[in-house]
C-alpha cells in the first residue's frame, strides 16, 4: 500500500505542475516524428529483390552496378529487355523514386505519370507483353508496389525531361509519361538606368588637354557615343570615351553628353559633374636677358656674377655656372661669386632651367673678364696697386726680397802735394832710373860676353 500509495503521490505532482506536462508532450511528439521519418526513409532505403518477378537478381545500387550485372547477363535476357526500352548498358542516371500512385519524382519534382514497372510474372492488373520471342508483364505502379514508393535510377535529357527509369532493388524498366519540364521564367526586367557620371581632364601641355567622360547603364540600357562641347565654339562626336583637344589662352567650359540606346530609343545625359571649367594661360616664355661680371674692390681675382631673366608661366629652377677655368657650380637663386687662382681671359656660361608643364626647358647666356697680368707678378692685374716693378730692378716686382740697394763702391786715395810727399817722390822716381839703367847695363855685358865667344 505504501508504495502504491508513492505512485499516486507522484502522478499528483507531475499533473500539479504544468511544465512538466508541456514538457512530457513535446518529447512524445518528436518521438512520433522521429519514428515516422525513420519509417519513410526505411520506405525508400534499398531493398535487394532476389524473387523471380526481378528483372536483375538483386537490381543494383546505382549505375556503375548496373553495367556490371547488365555485362555479366545472369538471367540471358537482359540486352533485349534494356533495348526494347532503349536503355543503354552505361546509362546516365540520378537518384530518384517512384511511386504507388503513378509518379516519378526527382529532387522532389514530378518528371513522370502514369509509371508502369516491367516484371518477369503476371500479377492482378497487369498485362502481357512480348519481347524477343518471350513474354513478360507490364504493371501499374499503384497495382505492382507494396510500399508507398521505391528508390529509382532516372535518366533525364538536356531540359531535365524524363527519359526512361529502373528501379534500384530489382532492375525493372519503368515505363511513364514524361511530365514537361516548366518553362524557365522569364528574367525580372530592371528599369532601364542610364548618366553620365563624371568628366575629367588632364592637361597635356599648356593648351593642349584631354577629356574622360564617364557613365552608367543598367536594366537594357546601352551606351552608344559621346559628344564634346570644348567652350571654344568647337564640338567632337566620339565612340570613345576620351578625346584631346587644344585651345587658345582664355577661359572656358567644357560639356560631355553621353548618348544611350533604351529599347529602340536614343537618350542623352549631361550630368552636374559632366561639365568643367577651366583656363588656359598665355604660353610660356622664358630667357636669360644678360650675364654681369663686377670685379670686387678689395679681392684682385675675385667676381660677383648677376643673372638678368625673363620667366613667364614657367618655374625657375636655378642655373648652373661654368666659370670658364675648368670648375662648375650649381645655384638656386641669381647671383654667384667666384675666385680665380690667377689672372686672365675666362668666358663664363650660366645655364638656367626652367619647368614648363612638367616639362624642362635650358637657355644661356655668358659674359667675358679679361685682365692684363702684371709683368712682375702674374698673379697681379696690371692696374693693381702692388703691380709696381723694383726700384733698383726692374725685372723683379717692389715686394720682391731680391729687391735691395746694391752695395756702395770704394772710393780712390788721390796723390798727396806736401813737401815730404815731394822728397819721397823723387826718390822713388829715380830709384827707378837707377834700377833700369843698370838692368840695361847688365843685358849689354851679357850679350858682349856670347858674341867674342
Amino acid at each position: 500500500m505504501r508504495g502504491l500509495r508513492s505512485i499516486v503521490n507522484h502522478f499528483r505532482y507531475i499533473k500539479d505542475n504544468n511544465l512538466l506536462v508541456i514538457a512530457f508532450f513535446t518529447l512524445g511528439l518528436l518521438s512520433f516524428g522521429v519514428l515516422g521519418l525513420t519509417k519513410q526513409d526505411n520506405a525508400m532505403a534499398l531493398t535487394r529483390d532476389n524473387s523471380a518477378n526481378a528483372i536483375m537478381t538483386g537490381g543494383a545500387a546505382d549505375a556503375a552496378e548496373f553495367r556490371t550485372k547488365f555485362n555479366q547477363n545472369a538471367q540471358g535476357d537482359l540486352p533485349a529487355i534494356y533495348g526494347h526500352y532503349r536503355i543503354p548498358r552505361d546509362m546516365q542516371v540520378v537518384q530518384g523514386q517512384s511511386f504507388r500512385d503513378g509518379t516519378v519524382r526527382v529532387n522532389g519534382r514530378v518528371v513522370a505519370t502514369n509509371a508502369q514497372s516491367i516484371g518477369r510474372q503476371p500479377i492482378s492488373g497487369s498485362h502481357p507483353i512480348s519481347i524477343a520471342g518471350k513474354t513478360y508483364y507490364e504493371t501499374p505502379n499503384s497495382a505492382a508496389f507494396m510500399s508507398d514508393g521505391l528508390p529509382t535510377m532516372v535518366a533525364l535529357d538536356a531540359a531535365g525531361n524524363f527519359k526512361y527509369a529502373v528501379i534500384n532493388g530489382c532492375g525493372n524498366p519503368i515505363y511513364a509519361t514524361p511530365t514537361p519540364t516548366p518553362p524557365t521564367p522569364p528574367p525580372v526586367q530592371e528599369t532601364p538606368k542610364y548618366s553620365c557620371t563624371n568628366m575629367t581632364i588632364n592637361h597635356i601641355s599648356n593648351t593642349r588637354k584631354s577629356f574622360t567622360a564617364t557613365a552608367a547603364a543598367s536594366g537594357g540600357a546601352t551606351i552608344t557615343g559621346y559628344t564634346f562641347t570644348f567652350g571654344d565654339g568647337s564640338t567632337q562626336e566620339s565612340t570613345n570615351a576620351t578625346v584631346e583637344h587644344d585651345f587658345a589662352p582664355g577661359s572656358y567650359t567644357t560639356r560631355v553628353t553621353v548618348k544611350f540606346k533604351v529599347g529602340d530609343e536614343t537618350k542623352t545625359d549631361s550630368g552636374s559633374n559632366c561639365v568643367k571649367s577651366f583656363k588656359v594661360a598665355a604660353p610660356a616664355e622664358v630667357a636669360c636677358t644678360s650675364l654681369t661680371a663686377i670685379k670686387r674692390s678689395n679681392a684682385e681675382t675675385t667676381y660677383d656674377f648677376t643673372i638678368q631673366k625673363t620667366n613667364t608661366n614657367a618655374t625657375y629652377d636655378g642655373a648652373t655656372m661654368d666659370y670658364g677655368d675648368g670648375r662648375v657650380e650649381q645655384i638656386s637663386g641669381v647671383k654667384a661669386s667666384h675666385k680665380y687662382d690667377k689672372v686672365g681671359t675666362y668666358t663664363i656660361t650660366a645655364t638656367l632651367k626652367f619647368s614648363i608643364d612638367g616639362a624642362v626647358r635650358n637657355v644661356q647666356c655668358q659674359t667675358q673678364i679679361s685682365a692684363n697680368a702684371c709683368p712682375t707678378n702674374p698673379n697681379l692685374p696690371s692696374d693693381s696697386p702692388d703691380c709696381a716693378p723694383c726700384e733698383y730692378d726692374s725685372t723683379l716686382p717692389k715686394d720682391s726680397p731680391k729687391c735691395v740697394p746694391p752695395a756702395t763702391p770704394s772710393v780712390p786715395e788721390l796723390p798727396k802735394t806736401g813737401a815730404g810727399d815731394m822728397v819721397l817722390s823723387g826718390f822713388g822716381a829715380g830709384s827707378m832710373i837707377v834700377s833700369a839703367s843698370l838692368y840695361l847695363g847688365s843685358r849689354k855685358d851679357f850679350l858682349m860676353t856670347l858674341l867674342n865667344r
